[in-house]
Parts: structure tokens; C-alpha cells; sequence
């Protein structure tokens, strides 16, 4: 647990030592840092140099969004707890714990350990802080040098005092419109997490009621329609994670965001035939093998949700004949469908099964579809049903269940005498 003595002064402390700091930094020869995008100017404003313990995190920080609300999905806390008062210091330290994983993920403390052992230049750019002293550019940066610094001061003396920038007074919309510029900018930073990116732009849309267009224009979009995109498939990954009892824990979807975006356009490609049993079928189908573990995909995910959308009803009909649900009518087929391939538990092995399941049905509908293009097609079929006919024959013992069995044969002789019917009137 960092010492809350790291994480920030109080405001009028951080006040007093800014302020300081920009007097000294008036009365002599200052090093200075443009900042660009501020305000829609350019601000060349002077490095202020202070203590590492000064700087605030900034709470409404797009890069940790969805991570927070992880955080409290996770926490006994309030929904507002990152919200509701900026200087709390409990808030300061859960954010603390949100950026030390990301830069144990992003490997950022070897990289200040390896430059500090070639005594090489540690802080290239200062810290850019609002005027109140939170940090708005170099949150993880701040807390890279903060564990180093806390774990192993004799060895991390140099992170004691650091370079800083203060943005000049503003309003809270300037901010934001600043953290956009910043992080759409292709630099050496690593990239946003794609839901942090997507659940910044729908806060903006549908929160603080920005225009779309200027929200296109601030992200370097296309247009409205992919904002509207890429908001369609984050809801899809919002939806998974509520089915699968994860509210808020967008960590789970860091890797799937070409899984969701490929489920949404599988619905969109499909259009006004979509209908709500159709899409309650393809979803639940999809977030199965969403659910299916990494290591168990073997490849798949990505290939098989295109199919999904594109055989949806052979897919269906495939997984309703071998459970016993074809005769169902066609929206409660599809919803039994939907509610028998739906993880109920989440244990891996009903995971595995139910994902197989899907998996299979899926190929036999390929092969389905490539046999329908061949002109021997019924003919191949019709010599495979002769065939496992023979096979039961040759091979036959009394059966468990001799009345399922004459059932079953009373619907082989009805497909019969229809694929007959069908034979006979394309031979006129």
C-alpha cells in the first residue's frame, strides 16, 4: 500500500508550493515547455521543478474510465466514489492501485529502472497539472516514480523532485477537450484500452451532451456513423459482461474488442430481417464463444461470429434437431436456442461443451451451404441416410428407448416422402 503522504498535498498546500514555484521560475533563467491544443492555442509555459509528493492524481482520467468503474464494481464503495470529491484521499489511492497495474502491464517500471542504471535521462517532458495541481498528462508516469521511489529511495533518490507544467485557470469542459487532443496524438505513450477510448466518447455524447460532430472531430473519426458504431459494440461488450455476471469489469474485455466489433456487424449486416428472437439467438451464440478461455479458442472466435450472423437459421434449426426442439414454431425454436446455448454457470467445462456445440453446427452449416452449390448434393445426402440406415440394421440391439426410436423413423419416413415429392416434381 503507497504511503498517502506520496499521493498529493492538500489544495492550498499545492496551491502555495505552485505558486512559489512560478515566482522563482519568473525571477531566473526558466526552462520552458509548449503545450499545444490548449484552449485551441499554443501555451509555452515555464518547467516548474517540485517535490513528487505535490501533484494530485485527476480523477476524471479518460485512460483509467472503465477501470474505475471496475474498481467500484469490485469494492464496497459508493457509485460516485471517484466522482464525488476530487481531494479525497481514499479515491487518490484507489487510483494509485488502478495505474501501478497498468504500468506492471505496460513493463514502464523496468523501463525508468534500466534508464536510471545507464544514468540517462529519466523525465524527457515534465508533468502537465491543472491549475489546481492534478495531474492531467503523466498520471502513469507519476506513478511509476512514486513506487520506485517509495520501494527503494537510497537507489531512487533522483524521482524526489520532478518537472512540472500548470495550465493556466480553465474551466472542466478545457480539460477534457485537452486530455481528447493528447490522447488521439500518435506518440510513443502506449494507446488507450479500446473500451477507456469508447466509454470516454459516450460519456461526452450522452453525459456532458457534446455534439457529435465535435466529438468526430476530436477523436479523428470518420463521421457520426462510426462513433455510433463503435458505440453499438461497446454496449455489446457492456451486455457481455452483465450476462456473465461481471458487471463493470471491463479488464475481462481488454482482448475482445475485434470479437465484439465483429458481432455487431454481423446484426448490422443483416439489417430490418434481424428480428428480436433472431437477435436473442445470435447474441447468446456469440457471447458463448466469447466466453470460451483464450487458450481453448484455438482460433476460432474470430472467424466463426461472421458465420453466425450469416447461417443463423441452419445454425438454429441443426442445434434444435439434435435436442429435440425443430418442431418448435419458428420464435419459440430460436428462443430455445437462445436460452439452451446461454452459460448458466460459468464453469469452464459447460463453457467448453455448449461453445463446441456451437462450433459444430456451425461447420455442418458450412458444409451445408457449399453442398447446396453442388449439383449432387440431395444425391450425396440421401446415400449417407442409406447408409447409417444400413449401419443400425446390421448392427441391432434391443434399445433403451425403442419409442423415441420409432418416433424418430415415423419423421425420417415423413422427410422421405416430402424430399420424395420434391425429387419427382423437378423431374416434370
Amino acid at each position: 500500500m503507497m504511503d498517502e503522504n506520496f499521493l498529493g498535498k492538500s489544495r492550498q498546500e499545492r496551491l502555495d508550493i505552485l505558486e512559489r514555484a512560478e515566482l522563482e521560475a519568473a525571477r531566473g533563467d526558466t526552462r520552458t515547455f509548449l503545450i499545444t491544443n490548449f484552449k485551441r492555442k499554443s501555451h509555452d509555459l515555464p518547467i516548474l521543478r517540485v517535490n513528487i509528493s505535490v501533484p494530485k492524481y485527476r480523477l476524471r482520467n479518460g485512460r483509467t474510465l472503465t477501470y474505475q468503474l471496475e474498481y467500484v464494481a469490485k469494492h464496497t464503495v459508493d457509485k460516485d466514489f471517484f466522482s464525488a470529491d476530487p481531494e479525497n484521499i481514499e479515491a487518490q489511492k484507489a487510483q494509485y492501485e488502478i495505474l501501478e497495474k497498468m504500468i506492471n502491464e505496460e513493463r514502464l517500471l523496468e523501463t525508468f529502472q534500466s534508464t536510471q542504471k545507464k544514468n540517462g535521462e529519466i523525465q524527457t517532458e515534465p508533468l502537465v497539472l491543472d491549475h489546481d495541481g492534478f495531474v492531467v498528462n503523466g498520471n502513469r508516469r507519476i506513478t511509476a516514480w512514486r513506487k520506485l521511489l517509495s520501494d527503494n529511495p537510497k537507489s531512487y533518490g533522483a524521482f524526489e523532485y520532478i518537472d512540472v507544467v500548470r495550465l493556466p485557470p480553465c474551466e472542466e469542459r478545457e480539460i477534457v477537450e485537452y486530455e481528447e487532443a493528447i490522447q488521439v496524438k500518435p506518440d510513443i505513450k502506449s494507446e488507450y484500452a479500446w473500451h477507456c477510448r469508447i466509454g470516454m466518447m459516450r460519456q461526452r455524447q450522452f453525459i456532458d451532451n457534446v455534439d457529435p460532430e465535435v466529438i468526430v472531430n476530436n477523436y479523428k473519426l470518420t463521421d457520426v456513423a462510426e462513433l455510433n458504431d463503435q458505440i453499438g459494440y461497446y454496449q455489446l461488450a457492456e451486455n457481455w459482461l452483465e450476462q456473465s455476471g461481471k458487471t463493470n469489469e471491463w479488464s475481462e474485455v481488454d482482448q475482445n474488442e475485434q470479437a465484439f466489433k465483429m458481432l455487431y456487424e454481423a446484426k448490422k449486416k443483416r439489417g430490418k430481417k434481424l428480428m428480436p428472437h433472431h437477435e436473442m439467438a445470435l447474441e447468446a451464440a456469440a457471447f458463448t464463444l466469447i466466453s470460451t478461455p483464450r487458450q481453448d479458442k484455438a482460433g476460432r472466435l474470430f472467424t466463426q461470429i461472421p458465420e453466425l450472423g450469416k447461417s443463423l437459421e441452419v445454425i438454429v434449426d441443426k442445434v434444435a434437431e439434435d435436442k429435440g426442439f425443430l418442431d418448435l414454431p419458428e420464435k419459440e425454436r430460436f428462443k430455445s436456442f437462445a436460452q439452451f446455448v446461454t452459460i448458466k454457470t460459468n464453469e469452464r467445462e459447460e463453457v467448453k461443451e455448449k461453445s463446441q456445440i456451437i462450433f459444430e453446427a456451425i461447420e455442418e452449416a458450412k458444409e451445408e451451404l457449399k453442398g447446396e452449390k453442388n449439383a449432387s448434393f440431395v444425391e450425396d445426402k440421401v446415400n449417407e441416410a442409406i447408409k447409417c440406415l444400413n449401419q443400425a440394421k446390421r448392427n441391432f440391439k434391443s434399445p433403451k428407448n425403442p419409442s423415441t426410436i420409432v418416433s424418430n423413423m415415423d419423421k425420417i419416413l415423413s422427410l422421405t416422402n416430402e424430399l420424395r415429392k420434391k425429387v419427382l416434381e423437378d423431374k416434370k
